[in-house]
């Protein structure tokens, strides 16, 4: 965690939190492109080959890396465990899945109608 508290310290607190917000924003533009190609993949029979979704997939391994090592030295900075976190994070999958389970959410239908 020494590295990310280095790194956190070196840059200071404003300048990652906007580094944090630019990640985020990269990682979400990384999804969207590579869900929609992944749709079009189910919806139209296939038109990009493995490889080129693998090049999509692989930039979004790297934005969602970029967006963990922020994230965690936000997790070195207040001194966050692993099991805090893990137990707050315990408490909201088993929230969500409570809610799942009592039709709190709606199901969204997919829009692809060739499957």
């Amino acid at each position: 965690m020494q590295r990310y508290a280095d790194i956190m310290n070196h840059f200071g607190l404003r300048s990652q939190m906007k580094k944090l917000n630019e990640e985020v924003y990269e990682f979400l533009e990384a999804v969207n492109n590579y869900e929609a190609l992944i749709f079009e993949n189910e919806c139209y029979d296939n038109v990009y080959t493995v490889e080129e979704l693998d090049i999509f997939r692989d930039h979004l391994v790297e934005e969602m890396g970029d967006v963990l090592i922020l994230l965690t030295q936000f997790i070195a900075r207040y001194g966050i465990s692993k099991e805090e976190l893990d137990e707050w994070m315990d408490s909201k999958l088993d929230r969500t899945e409570y809610r799942i389970k009592t039709g709190f959410y709606t199901k969204d239908e997919s829009i692809c109608t060739r499957k």
